[in-house]
């Protein structure tokens, strides 16, 4: 039978884009707003 190895590479300046973005959605969006709601790495 064959086998497969799966390998997962992230890509550490997309996550980061991806974490910047959530923080400005948080920031902006009314229904967060005083909430104590973050997005940490």
């Amino acid at each position: 039978m064959p086998s497969f190895d799966i390998v997962s590479k992230i890509n550490e300046a997309e996550v980061d884009n991806a974490l910047a973005g959530v923080a400005r959605e948080i920031a902006q969006r009314f229904d967060f707003k005083g909430s104590k709601c973050t997005a940490e790495r």
